[in-house]
């Protein structure tokens, strides 16, 4: 393969480890680019980000830590090898794979996925673990395309601004905050990949992510909610939830904004 990013990646792991992977095959990957490695042990996913991409929010050390927090808490996969500097993370391979949409439309997995964000957000937050916020996201992305003061833009940075301010900051918790079905790992027990976006925050987003990915409806929302709380929600609750789901996909659509061109 003569992508430049594999190389570097190679570079770091033998650099550090002194093995080099042998590359099986590339990974489908939506924010990154991704490799199926063979390692002495056994196999590895292989990794690389690029700040620019789509995450100008993005610290690969906050990334790490976090992945190397939830794993040893068995919630994604172990980390063989990581270097924020190269922007590389080398990871236990999980051969069953991530859920399809489709998987995540049925109920017992919902109610599998919806108890594992539990435990997710159930943990201790250690005091190492840095965030940032929604609002700082999605002005980061409206400054990347380059679109200060349009009109369109700023009614979604509104949105997203009013929903953080109506966060309780005693509630924050842990947040993956991107709980697409490819980010879920539908091995026994559940886990999760692509730490990216995580950050401590509110888990009401965090819950609304893996709505919204999945285009749930009312009756799939219930039984997500009735999982992760152990009981029905409240109105209030309600509430929150579908709040943050307007903030979910306001920052999606700043998200997907074109990144200014150099000349621009």
């Amino acid at each position: 393969m003569n992508d430049a990013r594999l190389e570097t990646a190679l570079d770091a792991f033998e650099s550090a480890l002194g093995e080099r992977p042998n590359v099986v095959g590339p990974l489908d990957s939506m924010s990154n680019a991704a490799w199926r490695v063979a390692l002495r042990n056994g196999e590895a996913v292989l990794r690389t980000h690029t700040l620019d991409f789509g995450a100008p929010v993005t610290s690969h050390a906050r990334e790490f830590a976090i992945h190397g927090f939830a794993a040893a808490n068995g919630l994604a996969p172990g980390i063989v090898f990581s270097s924020a500097r190269a922007g590389v993370i080398v990871t236990d391979f999980e051969f069953a794979g991530a859920f399809s949409k489709d998987a995540l439309a049925e109920q017992a997995t919902i109610e599998r996925v919806a108890e594992r964000i539990a435990v997710l957000h159930g943990l201790a937050l250690p005091d190492s673990i840095t965030c940032y916020s929604l609002v700082e996201a999605a002005d980061r992305y409206i400054a990347r395309a380059g679109v200060a003061g349009d009109a369109d833009t700023d009614a979604l940075a509104d949105i997203v601004a009013w929903v953080e301010a109506d966060a309780d900051p005693t509630d924050r918790v842990l947040c993956h905050r991107d709980l697409l079905h490819a980010n879920i790992l539908a091995g026994d027990p559940v886990q999760f990949i692509d730490w990216e976006f995580a950050s401590p925050g509110e888990r009401w987003f965090d819950l609304a992510s893996f709505a919204v990915w999945q285009d749930f409806d009312r009756a799939q929302r219930d039984v997500m909610l009735n999982a992760y709380l152990g009981r029905a929600p409240r109105e209030d609750e309600l509430e929150r939830l579908a709040r943050n789901a307007q903030a979910f996909r306001a920052l999606c659509q700043l998200w997907e904004l074109p990144a200014a061109t150099s000349g621009s």
